[in-house]
């Protein structure tokens, strides 16, 4: 099976279109620079963090989906501070925990997965 990349995340890598310009995201772009025929699936949304993206039930389909090897991106951080929101918010500790479940759960299902998370915060 040929591998494929699963983004999760925020508007930093979010597929947009022309409704959100001139926001732009990493994923509309990954494509580009990955060998031909390795599939790119862009689960990120504008303003989720890790809590929420769990929260409003975003991760289950990547969950699903997932197989072994492929690549599970995680890109999460600043909405994790909003600390006046409490459907985004996540303390420091909850805030790694959450990238762990994500990574656990992947490798769970044979896949690899990377974090880039905010500075101080502990590697996966």
């Amino acid at each position: 099976m040929t591998p494929r990349i699963f983004w999760i995340g925020d508007s930093t890598v979010q597929f947009n279109n022309i409704s959100t310009w001139p926001q732009c995201g990493m994923g509309q772009v990954l494509d580009l620079y990955v060998r031909p025929g390795i599939a790119v699936y862009d689960h990120a949304r504008n303003g989720r963090s890790t809590k929420s993206f769990y929260d409003e039930g975003l991760w289950a389909p990547v969950e699903a989906a997932l197989c072994p090897g492929d690549l599970l991106l995680m890109q999460f951080g600043h909405n994790d501070e909003k600390s006046e929101d409490p459907t985004r918010y996540a303390a420091p500790d909850q805030f790694a925990a959450n990238l762990l479940a994500y990574a656990h759960a992947a490798q769970a299902k044979g896949a690899s997965a990377r974090a880039h998370h905010a500075a101080g915060a502990p590697p996966l």
